[in-house]
């Protein structure tokens, strides 16, 4: 009999528990990490081919400066790989 009690309290504190996490606050509005990145919002359907390829051009020239830092990241990742290599060669064991 006490077991059965005892069972039925631990599944009581177990539904409480799971209830209040149920009942936490959770954020309403998720913000993207990247500050740089816009909604890219369609031009109206004209219909018009060259309306379509403006379209297209506008958002290649908006995505190219993104690309060019990409780039630049990867050079300076590189240089950094560079130097700590030279740093590993300027040291020699054998003169000590």
């Amino acid at each position: 009999m006490i077991f059965i009690i005892v069972a039925l309290i631990i599944v009581a504190v177990v539904c409480i528990f799971a209830y209040s996490l149920v009942l936490k606050e959770k954020p309403s509005v998720i913000t993207p990490a990247v500050e740089g990145i816009k909604e890219i919002t369609p031009p109206p359907a004209t219909g018009n081919v060259d309306d379509l390829t403006d379209a297209l051009i506008k958002e290649v020239a908006d995505t190219e400066p993104i690309l060019t830092e990409e780039d630049s990241d990867a050079a300076i990742i590189n240089n950094d790989s560079q130097e700590i290599s030279d740093f590993g060669q300027s040291v020699n064991e054998n003169e000590f």
